[in-house]
């Protein structure tokens, strides 16, 4: 069932494997991850002078367990944002917050929001008292993009 994503996403040693996308530079590698028995795939580029490969394929798998909806805070898309404040907003509000506090409740709920969704903000899957961004800049690499597969979604 999984044929097919194991031949579209080979491994990284693999003389096929998509190691350098078109226009990058030299110091960027992409990783992959098919999840065995599931029907699940993710493809991540990374860029920097550390251990490529193997943060990578942390990476993938992140992004394979987490599902987060973006990289960074900024490539979250403006109507997903919009959604989340106006949930957040109401939920105080039934609350019968105070509305001088109203904007300090949303502003918190989205920072939960952006830790929770937000590849880089998230706590790292093999050790959560680092966030991913913390292990990026420690393995002095960074995050350029992901794409996760996942049959049936």
């Amino acid at each position: 069932m999984m044929d097919w994503a194991v031949t579209l996403l080979p491994e990284p040693d693999s003389p096929t494997s998509p190691s350098v996308s078109p226009g990058a530079s030299d110091s960027a590698t992409s990783s992959t991850a098919v999840m065995p028995g599931s029907r699940l795939g993710v493809l991540v580029e990374v860029t920097g002078d550390g251990n490529l490969e193997a943060v990578g394929r942390d990476l993938a798998m992140q992004v394979a367990a987490l599902s987060p909806i973006a990289a960074r805070r900024e490539d979250v898309p403006a109507e997903v944002e919009e959604k989340e404040r106006e949930i957040a907003r109401d939920a105080a509000q039934n609350e019968d917050k105070p509305e001088h506090v109203l904007d300090q409740i949303v502003d918190g709920k989205m920072e939960r929001f952006y830790e929770d969704n937000v590849l880089i903000e998230q706590p790292f899957v093999k050790d959560s008292s680092v966030t991913v961004e913390e292990r990026l800049d420690d393995a002095g690499t960074d995050v350029r993009g992901y794409v996760r597969f996942a049959l049936g979604e």
